[in-house]
């Protein structure tokens, strides 16, 4: 097998490929002047952030954001903040769990908006519910990928997975 080649400019202490001005990447790919992440494609100007793809984002984890801070378990989040299970919301959405396609809402729990004192009460609950269930610290499953694992961007950067681990995975 030939050898791959590696492209890392002025990056310390990382791995992965297609690096520039990095520092402190684990497995990371096509990124930029980043530190302290691990598991992303791509990542650009972000800090803190593991799992997923980040750009001028910080403080991310199984998530996909740009201009977004504190999130987790969430794809498609951008200007947001302290969301979790979150999908597609968009232009500074605070404090959200388990919300799809919102824009500049804040104290939300499944697109309902609450008040910042019913929100702060209900949250626990409904975060105490999803460990009860075995459904907290999961990203979503693959089931729900709007895109099919060859078509997405994993093949090209990562090793092929086997059509039978593929169904395994669902």
């Amino acid at each position: 097998e030939k050898p791959r080649r590696t492209f890392l400019v002025n990056t310390e202490d990382s791995s992965g490929n297609y690096l520039r001005s990095c520092r402190n990447l684990h497995n990371c790919y096509l990124g930029s002047n980043s530190e302290d992440c691990g598991y992303l494609i791509p990542l650009f100007d972000s800090r803190d952030c593991w799992y997923g793809w980040a750009m001028n984002s910080e403080l991310t984890f199984f998530s996909g954001t740009m201009r977004s801070r504190n999130i987790a378990y969430s794809y498609s989040t951008m200007e947001c903040e302290n969301c979790i299970y979150c999908y597609q919301c968009y232009n500074h959405c605070t404090f959200c769990i388990g919300c799809v396609g919102l824009r500049g809402k804040s104290y939300c729990i499944l697109n309902q908006q609450y008040s910042k004192d019913e929100f702060f009460e209900l949250a626990p609950r409904v975060i105490r519910q999803m460990q009860s269930r075995n459904e907290w610290g999961r990203f979503f499953p693959p089931s729900t990928s709007p895109f099919p694992y060859f078509e997405s961007g994993a093949p090209d950067f990562l090793e092929p997975l086997p059509e039978t681990e593929l169904l395994t995975r669902g």
